[in-house]
């Protein structure tokens, strides 16, 4: 269902807790389902990739459990999720977020249904919980890439692009390669474009710190393009290079950088060409 994002909408939404110690009532933020009935929009976003905050607070417990507990809450919300679009009414969306999000015996639990008025995209809104519950991003000043992935947003947001495009964290079935991509266009499950803004000018770049974090993208691209979770053709990356005329020494880190991605398959263009990110993000 195609939501309409001009209008403000009425939502709920529950933080989705991992409680190992019913004991202590400790517990760790993992997720967030949000629910907008009258919008018949019923999603939610579960951590899959890191657990190194959770694992460190619950130090006594084996260390893969956070993860096998959070992939079988993600497949059970996964199957809310689907089973919410053929619902006809808000009250029917509405009983089924209040079905899944009630009080569970055993690891997960849900927070009390908060309520909220949303105006805008409620995809965007469902990240921005996200990251705030389970990231703790008001404690932290985004970093370059983040700052890239927001102009990259309010560009596709300025030409009625992203209502197409959402976060996804995507793997291989084998667990051997993770990526969080902030702009993926799936249909019918299968993903169809992706885009992954990138920026190198951190903190203070260095050669060897440019190299590394190309072959660490690179090499993530060419595991999903093999696992056939995306197709080289229909990944772009937008990259920020620290301006290699102020620093002559960053020069041949860059240009290594670029070599590196072609070498991959994978496909960079400059973050401020605008022209070709959003030729790209409009053939959906």
């Amino acid at each position: 269902m195609e939501v309409d994002r001009a209008m403000t909408h009425q939502v709920v939404y529950a933080v989705v807790q991992f409680r190992p110690y019913r004991e202590t009532e400790e517990f760790a933020n993992v997720g967030v389902v949000l629910c907008a009935p009258k919008a018949g929009f019923l999603d939610y976003r579960i951590e899959t990739t890191r657990f190194s905050r959770v694992t460190g607070f619950f130090s006594e417990l084996d260390v893969k459990l956070p993860r096998m507990v959070a992939k079988f809450v993600s497949d059970e919300l996964q199957r809310v999720q689907e089973t919410s679009l053929y619902l006809g009414s808000p009250d029917s969306t509405l009983r089924l977020f209040h079905e899944a999000t009630k009080a569970k015996e055993g690891l997960i639990y849900f927070s009390q249904a908060k309520p909220a008025l949303v105006d805008g995209d409620l995809a965007e809104y469902l990240e921005k919980l996200y990251e705030h519950y389970v990231h703790h991003s008001f404690a932290k000043q985004p970093s370059a890439t983040e700052k890239l992935e927001t102009a990259v947003r309010q560009l596709l947001e300025q030409n009625d692009l992203r209502k197409y495009y959402k976060a996804a964290d995507l793997g291989d079935p084998m667990g051997l390669v993770k990526a969080k991509v902030p702009f993926i266009h799936q249909k019918d499950g299968m993903n169809m474009r992706a885009i992954r803004p990138l920026s190198f000018v951190f903190g203070r770049p260095t050669p060897n710190k440019i190299v590394d974090e190309a072959e660490q993208w690179a090499n993530r691209f060419k595991r999903l393009f093999g696992a056939g979770i995306l197709a080289p053709e229909k990944v772009i990356v937008p990259v920020e290079f620290p301006d290699a005329s102020e620093n002559q020494a960053l020069l041949p880190a860059v240009n290594e950088a670029i070599k590196v991605f072609s070498n991959r398959s994978v496909t960079i263009v400059p973050a401020d060409d605008a022209g070709q990110i959003l030729a790209f993000a409009s053939r959906v």
